[in-house]
C-alpha cells in the first residue's frame, strides 16, 4: 500500500473545517488541521485557500461532507419489498415531495426494510446550484472529492458499527454556536435529520461574550437562559421518539459540535432533557496518532464531523454521496483521464497513418509490378 496524502473538509454554513491525513501501512497520522468561521470577510474560496495552506499539503484524495441545515430530508414508505421496484419508483415519490421542482435538485437515499411492511426510503435531497458551485470552488483550488456526503452522517454510521450487529437506537446532538444538528436513529435506521438555530451565538455582539463564558465552563444567568432555550427547540424534536419507541424506553444521546463537546453545557442539557449519555459510543478517531494536538483546542468539537468522516469506511462513506450521475467521480486516478484519453487517441491517429501509409505503399508496388511484366512480355 502506497502513501496516500488526503484532505478532509466538513463544509457548513458559517464555517469549514480541514484535516490533512497521511495513510500508510502502520497506519493513519493526523499531518495537520484548520479551522474557519465563515464571515462577510472570509468567503468559502478564502477558507479553502487557507486551509490549503496551513495544512501545507498537495492531496491525493479528498472528502467532503456538507452541513445538513443545507439540504432536505423526506422519508417515505413504499408499500412492497422488492428493491429493484422501490428503486424504479422512488424518483417519481421524491418529485411529487419535493416544494422547488421548479429548479434542478440531486438526491440520493438509503433503503431501510420496514418493521411493519414495506420499505422505508430515507431520502437527502440538494438544490443542485449548492453541489455546483462548491465542486466548481474545490476545483479552483485543485480538489476533486470522491465523496460529497452529508456531515454527521459518519458519526451514525461509526455509531453502529460499533455495536458488533446489535440494532440500537441513539440521539445523536451536534451542537455547534449558530446550528444545532439532530439525527434520530431508531433500531440503525435513520428516522429523521433536523437542524435547529442554537441560541448560543449573539449576532449583534461581534465578540460574543456567551461564547467565552460557555467555552470557559461558567454557566451565567444569559447562558442559562440560551441554553434553556436550546433544550426546548431539541425537546420538540425528540417528541416525535415516543410513538417509534416502546413505552418506558429511554433513548441515549450522543454530543458532538464545538458547544457540546463543553461538559459544563452538556451537563447543563442532559438536565433540561431528562436524558442520558450513551456509553456504547466512542470516538474512533481518538486512536489516530497526532490526535493529541486537536483534543487541546479550545474548540476541538468543531473537527468532529471532519474526523468522523476521516475514520468512516469506505463502504459507510458512499451510502449517501452526491458525486452520482453527472456530477460522479472520474475515479481515485481520474486527474489522468485527460492524458489518457490524449494518450489513446494519439495512438490511433498514429495507426490509422500507418494502416493509410502501407496501403499506399502495396497498390504503388503492385502497379510497379505490373508494369515490369508488361516489359518483360
Amino acid at each position: 500500500m502506497a502513501d496516500s496524502r488526503i484532505l478532509v473538509l466538513d463544509v457548513t454554513t458559517d464555517a469549514v473545517a480541514g484535516i490533512a491525513l497521511l495513510e500508510s501501512k502502520q497506519g493513519v497520522e493526523i499531518l495537520s488541521a484548520h479551522f474557519c468561521r465563515l464571515s462577510e470577510s472570509l468567503s468559502f474560496s478564502e477558507a479553502l485557500a487557507e486551509i490549503l495552506e496551513h495544512c501545507n499539503t498537495s492531496p491525493d484524495r479528498c472528502l467532503v461532507s456538507v452541513g445538513p441545515e443545507q439540504l432536505y430530508y423526506r422519508l417515505l414508505n413504499i408499500p412492497f419489498n422488492d428493491l429493484k421496484k422501490v428503486r424504479s419508483v422512488v424518483p417519481f415519490e421524491i418529485e411529487d415531495s419535493v416544494s422547488f421542482q421548479d429548479e434542478p435538485y440531486l438526491f440520493d437515499y438509503l433503503l431501510q426494510p420496514s418493521v411493519e411492511e414495506g420499505t422505508d426510503v430515507f431520502t437527502v435531497i440538494a438544490r443542485e446550484q449548492l453541489i455546483q458551485q462548491m465542486l466548481d470552488e474545490l476545483s479552483e483550488h485543485g480538489l476533486d472529492p470522491e465523496v460529497v456526503t452529508v456531515s454527521g452522517l459518519p458519526s451514525v454510521w461509526n455509531g453502529i458499527r460499533q455495536q458488533g450487529g446489535s440494532r440500537t437506537s441513539f440521539a445523536l446532538l451536534h451542537i455547534d454556536w449558530t446550528v444545532t444538528s439532530i439525527y434520530i436513529i431508531i433500531d440503525n435506521e435513520i428516522k429523521t435529520i433536523r437542524s435547529i438555530h442554537s441560541h448560543l451565538k449573539d449576532e449583534e455582539n461581534a465578540e460574543d461574550q456567551l461564547v467565552e463564558e460557555i467555552t470557559q465552563g461558567k454557566i451565567s444567568e444569559r447562558s442559562e437562559q440560551m441554553l434553556k432555550g436550546l433544550a426546548g427547540d431539541i425537546r420538540y424534536s425528540l417528541v416525535a421518539l415516543e410513538s417509534m419507541l416502546p413505552e418506558g424506553v429511554d433513548i441515549p444521546m450522543v454530543f458532538e459540535g464545538a458547544a457540546g463537546r463543553i461538559q459544563q453545557a452538556r451537563d447543563f442539557l442532559l438536565t433540561e432533557l431528562s436524558g442520558s449519555i450513551w456509553e456504547g459510543y466512542s470516538q474512533e478517531y481518538i486512536q489516530l496518532e497526532n490526535y493529541e494536538t486537536l483534543a487541546e483546542h479550545p474548540e476541538r468539537g468543531c473537527f468532529d464531523a471532519v474526523l468522523a468522516l476521516a475514520c468512516c469506511k469506505p463502504k459507510d462513506r458512499g451510502r449517501i454521496n452526491f458525486r452520482r450521475d453527472d456530477f460522479a467521480f472520474g475515479g481515485q486516478n481520474g486527474k489522468y483521464a485527460q492524458i489518457v484519453k490524449y494518450a489513446a487517441g494519439v495512438l490511433v491517429l498514429a495507426f490509422m497513418a500507418t494502416v493509410s501509409y502501407q496501403t499506399v505503399e502495396y497498390n504503388k508496388m503492385k502497379r510497379q509490378r505490373a508494369e515490369l511484366a508488361d516489359q518483360i512480355e
